[in-house]
């Protein structure tokens, strides 16, 4: 039996007008109880430089992080950053400019294996001794198909085992895993049907690779055995998964969006290590390490994704963080939502905003399970126990506020001295009032509307459902594109909250506004387009239905 999944991503938006696409609310309460990690950590936070526009790899070594860098010109090299003071040191490795490097791992021998694209377009594994001096040179072209390897371009990702044995693993249709031993001799090839996401060595010392499950929802762990030349039986179902990497306290880490696990041998389950977003960390071009000290070293990239990618990289050491807690539940956060409580609690000295979800943004979420999760929610708070923030995306806020759970949160504005209401589009504030309060805040508004020529607007600035009968007695039926009488009437009432009473708890569609809406999407049912096509404009169409996002 097939289960119905909620999708990832919710919108709410409207037609001739605009509204709150994901929000938050403000709530007076008390802190809900969470599984917390057993230690907390503090972060010290290094820049890296803004000419790094890529971070393929990152393993620790001698109190060093070591990074296979790419810049935007597609010069690619090795560099290492103290993790003490965050010194940024470029590498010298014997290899050609034109060569890009694109993964590489430490041998126990301490010499460097690199997997390297030639310029004439062929791959090769080459080893480096501690000088930088390459040794070796093996061609991968009579090991591994042409065709597959001009395909995955730079999925390419090596790890190397206690043993030396190395691994080259390729993104295709499926896993394609090439092992060689530590001479660089070619051994034997695996494959899985998953799509690979990339390759660790766990604390074991054996090589993992990390790929999606057979339903493609979900991750699997699987590690290769070298003596039966096979995988090994013990493959570990990670669930929802957003990276993975290698450990030494714990045998391995898998990091899922919101919540980074530790793992020890031979484990199903994984431990809470710390919430992403309470040491205020970047959630975009994760790598991550850790030291034998227990420290952990994370590099992300910038939340600004307007520019080129910028990274940093922060170390995490077992302290007490003395600031204030508030609390703050989320049904599923987004990564936007997850980078702004990261980025608050990174920068604000008084504050820490505790993020709890009740599923990571990366996992798929049955029906029942979501709707128990709200049952669940509402039924703490019945019981008193309200987060200071709650995320509202998903919930209703006409239902909380008419119960009096939510703050009015203009007052907070106006005795703001850092908020000036005229720096925002004010008519959102309006558009999402209830009863002349403000119980929520958005981070975007979606504007519904309509993509038409000069000719057809003709001077007009907006749009009306009279506007759009005209254009369908003008040019016919068949001349909005984009845009069936089913989704126009679902985004009506998505929207419109004239045709419900949410304190008496009733609706009415008799009205004459609702009636005339209905007849609308009548007119254009019979010949309309799916609703989810492209907005591209031909000359078929005299309008097309588009959604302007993330204003």
């Amino acid at each position: 039996m097939e289960v119905a999944m909620r999708k990832k991503i919710r919108r709410i938006i409207t037609i001739l007008g605009t509204t709150a696409m994901i929000f938050t609310v403000t709530a007076c309460g008390n802190r809900m109880d969470t599984m917390q990690p057993a230690a907390s950590y503090v972060a010290d936070f290094f820049d890296i430089p803004d000419t790094v526009t890529g971070i393929e790899r990152l393993l620790l070594k001698d109190d060093m992080a070591y990074l296979c860098c790419l810049e935007e010109d597609g010069t690619s090299y090795l560099a290492a950053m103290d993790i003490d003071d965050g010194k940024f040191l470029k590498q010298n490795l014997d290899l050609d400019a034109s060569v890009s490097l694109l993964d590489f791992g430490f041998a126990p021998d301490n010499s460097n294996w690199a997997v390297c694209l030639e310029k004439a377009g062929g791959y090769s594994l080459r080893k480096f001794d501690n000088s930088g001096s390459q040794v070796q040179s093996v061609d991968l072209a009579g090991v591994m198909d042409s065709p597959v390897i001009s395909a995955v371009g730079r999925d390419l990702f090596l790890s190397i085992d206690m043993e030396g044995n190395i691994c080259v693993a390729a993104k295709g249709g499926n896993t394609l895993v090439y092992l060689f031993d530590n001479n660089g001799r070619f051994l034997f090839s695996l494959d899985y049907e998953g799509n690979l996401m990339t390759t660790t060595t766990t604390a074991e010392g054996k090589i993992g690779i990390c790929a999606t499950s057979s339903d493609r929802m979900n991750y699997d762990l699987l590690t290769v055995d070298m003596e039966t030349q096979d995988w090994s039986k013990d493959k570990i179902c990670l669930g929802a998964t957003a990276g993975l990497y290698g450990g030494v306290n714990k045998d391995f880490y898998r990091f899922d969006s919101s919540v980074l696990y530790g793992y020890a041998a031979g484990a199903q389950e994984g431990i809470p290590v710390f919430n992403w977003s309470d040491m205020g960390l970047g959630t975009s071009e994760v790598q991550l390490g850790e030291c034998t000290d227990g420290r952990f070293v994370v590099l992300t990239a910038s939340s600004n994704q307007t520019e080129v990618l910028s990274y940093e990289m922060a170390v995490l050491t077992e302290g007490v963080d003395e600031r204030e807690l508030l609390s703050m539940v989320s049904l599923t956060a987004t990564p936007g939502l997850v980078q702004a409580v990261s980025d608050f609690n990174k920068t604000n000295d008084r504050y820490k905003v505790e993020l709890t979800e009740y599923f990571p943004y990366a996992q798929n979420v049955s029906n029942e399970e979501w709707d128990n999760a709200i049952l669940n929610l509402n039924t703490r708070i019945i019981s008193g126990d309200m987060p200071d923030i709650l995320d509202m995306s998903n919930l209703s806020v006409q239902i909380y506020q008419s119960k009096g759970l939510l703050e009015d949160l203009y007052p907070y504005m106006e005795n703001d001295p850092e908020i000036r209401t005229e720096d925002y589009f004010e008519n959102v504030f309006e558009a999402i009032s209830l009863d002349g309060k403000l119980p929520y805040l958005t981070d975007g508004v979606a504007i519904s509307t309509m993509l038409a020529g000069a000719d057809v607007v003709d001077g007009n600035n907006g749009w009306t459902i009279q506007d759009l009968e005209k254009v369908l007695d003008t040019y016919g039926a068949n001349s909005i594109n984009n845009l069936s009488g089913a989704s126009f009437l679902k985004i009506m009432l998505q929207t419109d909250g004239s045709f419900i009473d949410w304190n008496l708890g009733k609706c009415s569609f008799d009205s004459p506004e609702f009636v005339k809406m209905l007849e609308f999407a009548g007119k254009i049912q019979e010949s309309s387009q799916d609703g989810c096509g492209g907005t591209e404009m031909s000359d078929t169409y005299a309008e097309a239905y588009e959604e302007v996002l993330s204003v």
